[in-house]
């Protein structure tokens, strides 16, 4: 089976979504962390 996307990417972003907070971070490709926040969960 092949992958379904062959592009490579250039960053990667994560997203930890929680009651109280959500936290984001972006890569790029190598790895490197080139911006951390930390969102207060607001209802």
């Amino acid at each position: 089976m092949e992958p379904a996307n062959t592009i490579p990417f250039s960053a990667y972003v994560g997203v930890d979504w929680a009651d109280k907070k959500h936290d984001v971070c972006i890569q790029d490709a190598a790895g490197t962390v080139c911006e951390f926040d930390i969102i207060p969960h607001r209802v």
